[in-house]
C-alpha cells in the first residue's frame, strides 16, 4: 500500500508540530525550525504543489501563544510605545510567515525541471563536473612517490608488528 504525497506531507507536518513544542521558538531560531521541516519534506520528495498551500498553516503553528505575546508586549511596552498590541502581534506573525516562505523557497523551486542532455555517456554536463570535482580533490601521486609511501608503510608495519607466539614459544607470521 503506497501513501500519497499529501498524506506523507501531513504526517511529516504533524511530527514536526509535536517536536516544535520542545524546540526553541525565539526569533533567531525560527528559520532553522522551518528549514528542518522543509528539508524533511524535500527529502521525502513531496512536490511543490502539495507543500506550497501548507506554508501559511505551517507558519501559524509557529505563531506565539496569546499569553507569550501579551507578556512580551508588556515587557517591551516602553520601547514599543508607538505600536498597539494588535499591531505588535501582527508584525511578529508577519515576520514568522515571511521566514516560513523564505525557508520554503530555499528547498522548493516552482521552476519546471527539464531533463539535461546527456553529453558524457550516461552523465549530464552537471553530473560530469561534480564527478570531476570530486576526483580532482584527491592528491595526485607519481609512481615513485607511491612506491616510496608503500615502502614506508611496510617498514612501519614490520617495526610495529607484534606477532603472537605459538605454544612452543616461537613467533609465527600468521
Amino acid at each position: 500500500m503506497s501513501v500519497s504525497s499529501e498524506k506523507k506531507a501531513d504526517l511529516i507536518f504533524e511530527k514536526w508540530t509535536v517536536e516544535l513544542r520542545n524546540r526553541d521558538r525565539k526569533l533567531a531560531t525560527v528559520s532553522s525550525n522551518f528549514d528542518d521541516l522543509f528539508e524533511k519534506l524535500a527529502d521525502a520528495e513531496i512536490e511543490f504543489d502539495v507543500v506550497h498551500p501548507m506554508v501559511e498553516i505551517i507558519a501559524k503553528r509557529h505563531y506565539p501563544p496569546e499569553a507569550v505575546a501579551k507578556r512580551t508586549y508588556n515587557n517591551l511596552d516602553r520601547k514599543m510605545g508607538h505600536l498597539t498590541y494588535k499591531q505588535y502581534v501582527d508584525n511578529w506573525c508577519e515576520e514568522i510567515k515571511a521566514k516560513a516562505f523564505e525557508s520554503f523557497y530555499a528547498f522548493f523551486s516552482n521552476e519546471v525541471q527539464t531533463p539535461e542532455e546527456k553529453k558524457y555517456g550516461s552523465m549530464s554536463a552537471k553530473e560530469y563536473r561534480a564527478q570531476r570535482k570530486h576526483a580532482e580533490s584527491f592528491p595526485e601521486l607519481t609512481f615513485e612517490e607511491l612506491t616510496e609511501r608503500m615502502k614506508k608503510i611496510e617498514i612501519d608495519l614490520t617495526q610495529n608488528l607484534d606477532l603472537p607466539e605459538d605454544d612452543d614459544g616461537s613467533s609465527t607470521g600468521r
